[in-house]
């Protein structure tokens, strides 16, 4: 989907979509997920969304659009928390196992077991685990980093939403 896509944006589109939600096959909803998930990441879209929310004579408008969004957020914690597990579990416990491969590769190359290209190859694949393993872990860091913003930025979006319905009255 591009700017192309949608000239009046996407925040426009969405609820567009998001007002015909019932209709039969106006939208896959990966396409809608995907629309959302765009809205969300831009700026922009996120402070139209906010503006055409807060005017809108549509009571149901905000629901739809909130219960979006509460999808994206669940589904970008659960993809933070597989991440978190991820870098714990593995990420952990790989560069425990590669230094504990470096240690005994420098002890038996110490006590005369390994010798000469044996003892450089040991602790050069210890040191290369080590490092595999540690750059394994800084991608898995930064990609519940980036979750962890995107988890912030829906929280921001859904409490803006939910501070600027339009009060029944």
């Amino acid at each position: 989907m591009s700017g192309k896509d949608y000239p009046h944006g996407k925040a426009t589109a969405l609820l567009a979509y998001a007002l015909d939600i019932e209709s039969q096959g106006t939208i896959e909803r990966k396409l809608l997920y995907r629309l959302v998930d765009e809205v969300c990441e831009d700026e922009t879209e996120r402070a139209r969304l906010v503006s055409y929310l807060s005017t809108t004579q549509s009571p149901q408008l905000p629901r739809v659009i909130l219960e979006l969004l509460g999808t994206r957020l669940d589904r970008i914690r659960n993809e933070l928390e597989t991440a978190d597990d991820m870098d714990a579990i593995y990420g952990v416990w790989g560069q425990r196992t590669a230094g504990g491969a470096i240690l005994a590769s420098v002890g038996f190359v110490v006590t005369g077991v390994l010798t000469g290209g044996w003892g450089v190859l040991a602790i050069g694949t210890g040191l290369a685990a080590g490092g595999g393993t540690t750059y394994g872990r800084d991608r898995l860091r930064k990609r519940a980093r980036a979750s962890r913003r995107e988890v912030e930025q829906a929280e921001r979006l859904i409490e803006s939403i939910k501070n600027n319905m339009p009060k029944a009255g």
